[in-house]
């Protein structure tokens, strides 16, 4: 029920992007791969005859512009710190953190260390 566009105004008008809101502080950005997620759901589907011939070609559609836009939104975090490190992880679905917390634990680890070293 929130207002996610008056959220959004009021964070745009702090210019938090172009006044670097984190300053020099290390920021880690992660980004994974929901798009596979969607086109395995898609594929799954098509498998089981859902969807007509318009609809699936929407869905793939859609699946292409997610994928653009979210590579994107996430490297649109970069500029909030002079001090950013960005990771893409293709290869893995958004489930990676759950299945795998090991993973993002090392990530988390080699971000501590930055902080300590600073």
């Amino acid at each position: 029920m929130e207002d996610t566009h008056a959220s959004a105004h009021e964070l745009a008008l702090c210019r938090q992007l172009e006044n670097q809101t984190l300053g020099d502080r290390p920021l880690l950005v992660l980004r994974f791969n929901i798009a596979s997620d969607y086109q395995k759901m898609f594929d799954e589907g098509v498998r089981l005859g859902d969807g007509t011939d318009e609809e699936r070609d929407k869905a793939r559609k859609f699946i292409l512009l997610f994928e653009l836009y979210h590579d994107s939104l996430a490297r649109a975090q970069c500029p909030l710190s002079s001090d950013v490190e960005y990771s893409a992880y293709i290869e893995y679905g958004h489930d990676r953190p759950i299945r795998k917390p090991a993973f993002v634990a090392e990530e988390i680890r080699r971000y501590l260390l930055r902080l300590k070293g600073r």
